[in-house]
């Protein structure tokens, strides 16, 4: 699975671009290591559900009713929902209010330093 950030190292890659390069977030698409990464979707506010994907399992959080789904395919009828109060359900959770909270602070602290 590749995302936004895998861009800019795949056209560095491309253009044999080496240096300066310790701050890169991404991966070039064809580079190894992908898939044991989580990359998230964050769309709580829009569509009242946030998630995860992880070595080709999915998670998503409804917000509203409070309730985990996860599987090996997004498809609804491939996912299953996570008992209320489950380990499954409570570490799903922790894992997107975790980063919810670091995405808020690296917020706030970028506004802070440009005054605002």
């Amino acid at each position: 699975m590749i995302s936004h950030i895998d861009i800019a190292p795949t056209v560095l890659d491309l253009l044999g671009i080496r240096e300066v390069r310790e701050f890169e977030q991404g991966l070039a698409v064809w580079g190894s290591g992908r898939g044991r990464r989580r990359i998230f979707l964050w769309a709580g506010d829009y569509l009242g559900a946030e998630g995860f994907a992880e070595e080709h399992n999915f998670t998503s959080w409804n917000k509203v009713a409070g309730y985990v789904y996860s599987g090996r395919s997004l498809d609804e009828g491939q996912m299953h929902m996570a008992a209320v109060g489950s380990p499954e359900q409570r570490d799903a959770v922790d894992c997107l209010k975790g980063l919810a909270k670091l995405n808020g602070d690296w917020w706030v602290s970028s506004m802070a330093s440009l005054g605002h």
